[in-house]
């Protein structure tokens, strides 16, 4: 650049210096380059890509494509003559997977509400990608759970369950497997063929799966209150099959003593974490909680000496049926509470009598009826408790002294802040007509101001302190969320 003497540059020149100078990011390798697109959803990376040539040979890059979540949207009923018609399938899907469907390794399919019809051309793509695939991870969230109110409406064609079962039919390296929703109607469980737990048996190449998960839904959703699903008695034989199973996620109706006693025996893999979700409806005998001897989980345990066992509750649950699985020697290390469930004096009472030496994790998303005091005592006793997530009421001074129980241990402290309540707001003598007064720190403050800050936002200054507390007690910035 020429430069006239008397004279500065022009702020112009100064700002593209500053460009020319600066790090020349072009020069960062691949595989840093592919790391930071993985960070990206789809529409931002396709956005990158445009910008230009070494972007779009990053945005083809394989390991960009070995997970992938396809969302169909199916229809909001089973009884319209509208279930007849076909999924709208997006053209992306269509060009994404005719070019990178080779890729997949981790792959999600989800069709919400029901199944409706597949259009002839994405059966055979769907067909075509499971024999490209090697898939290791598989996900079908394949409709609503079925109920038996659902029986009596339109059912999915045998074509469509057919195409979905290929995935698993020609799976060779798949290692973990989850089934969140599936259509459980009588006709197709009772057709070997279509029956997705049959298949299952019949593939030999899926001996070595590591992680199964049958109808698991997160603390933070909602199921089906009494959904269709499979026997103990036909669960046996799928666990019998799976000899080096890692982690194992069911629903209470679906176990019994049988399948404990089956993963104890020796010459299985040992069981690093047992998911079970509660599944209780006093109404119907399909959902009782599995009776459970505290022998058969004392056995369970010596075979799997390094397992974990997490329970999720749906509904609200009696003590007393809840006890006939949860045993002394059974090895609980985390319970949550969903929103409609139930959370009492009994059963917090219970915990900390015979899980507070391996409960890791407490969450509770429901209003609960016990006390603070006995909340705060399951804590202090629990020296491995490291999650802790509480919608109930609570005190400033309870949260406080549940930060500082464990202080910088804690991995996950939630508290949402409408369920924190004032217990110690300041009272004011209304007589004092003093004008300054000394503070604790010693300076002077005007009484007035601060009895008005003090009265009308007594929960906002108390609720402060504590958040500011409990940062300090965490070790990081902590927010009621």
């Amino acid at each position: 650049m020429i430069q006239l003497k008397g004279k500065e540059p022009s702020p112009l020149l100064t700002m593209r210096n500053a460009r020319t100078q600066g790090p020349d990011f072009s020069q960062l390798p691949e595989v840093v380059w592919v790391e930071v697109m993985s960070y990206l959803p789809l529409h931002q990376q396709y956005v990158v890509s445009q910008t230009c040539q070494a972007l779009y040979e990053i945005f083809n890059h394989p390991s960009l494509w070995h997970t992938m979540k396809i969302h169909l949207f199916g229809c909001t009923d089973n009884y319209s003559h509208a279930i007849r018609s076909r999924i709208f399938i997006p053209h992306k899907y269509i060009k994404l997977i005719n070019r990178f469907g080779k890729f997949f390794k981790k792959l999600t399919l989800t069709v919400t509400e029901y199944l409706n019809q597949f259009p002839e051309e994405w059966i055979s793509i769907m067909q075509e990608l499971s024999k490209q695939c090697r898939l290791e991870s598989l996900t079908l969230e394949i409709g609503r759970l079925t109920s038996y109110y659902h029986i009596d409406g339109y059912q999915p064609l045998v074509k469509d369950i057919t195409a979905l079962l290929s995935f698993i039919q020609h799976a060779v390296r798949l290692k973990h497997f989850h089934i969140k929703s599936w259509p459980m109607y009588p006709h197709s469980l009772s057709n070997q063929d279509l029956n997705i737990f049959e298949v299952i048996l019949k593939n030999p190449k899926l001996k070595d799966l590591k992680t199964l998960s049958l109808f698991w839904c997160k603390a933070t959703e909602w199921s089906e209150r009494m959904p269709i699903l499979p026997s103990p008695e036909s669960m046996l034989p799928l666990i019998c099959n799976f000899q080096h199973l890692k982690q194992l996620s069911l629903r209470s109706p679906m176990l019994d003593k049988d399948i404990i006693l089956e993963l104890s025996k020796p010459g299985r893999s040992k069981l690093k974490l047992l998911q079970v979700f509660v599944h209780f409806c006093p109404q119907n005998e399909n959902f009782k909680i599995p009776e459970i001897a505290s022998s058969h989980w004392k056995q369970f345990v010596l075979a799997n000496p390094e397992v974990e066992m997490e329970c999720t509750l749906l509904a609200r649950t009696p003590h007393l049926e809840l006890a006939s699985m949860l045993k002394t020697d059974c090895p609980l290390t985390a319970i949550t509470f969903m929103k409609f469930s139930k959370c009492d004096s009994q059963i917090i009472t219970s915990l900390n009598d015979m899980y507070y030496r391996s409960l890791k994790k407490f969450a509770c998303y429901c209003d609960p009826s016990c006390k603070e005091n006995e909340l705060v005592s399951l804590a202090m006793r629990s020296p491995n408790l490291n999650h802790f997530v509480y919608y109930g009421s609570l005190g400033c001074e309870s949260v406080e002294k549940l930060a500082q129980l464990r202080g910088t241990c804690w991995n996950e402290f939630v508290i949402p802040n409408s369920c924190i309540t004032v217990q110690d707001a300041l009272s004011y003598d209304e007589d004092d007509d003093r004008v300054i007064a000394p503070g604790e720190d010693g300076q002077y403050y005007l009484v007035g101001i601060a009895r008005f800050h003090q009265l009308v936002h007594p929960d906002s200054q108390r609720k402060q302190e504590m958040q500011d507390k409990v940062s300090e007690a965490l070790g990081y910035s902590w927010k009621p969320i």
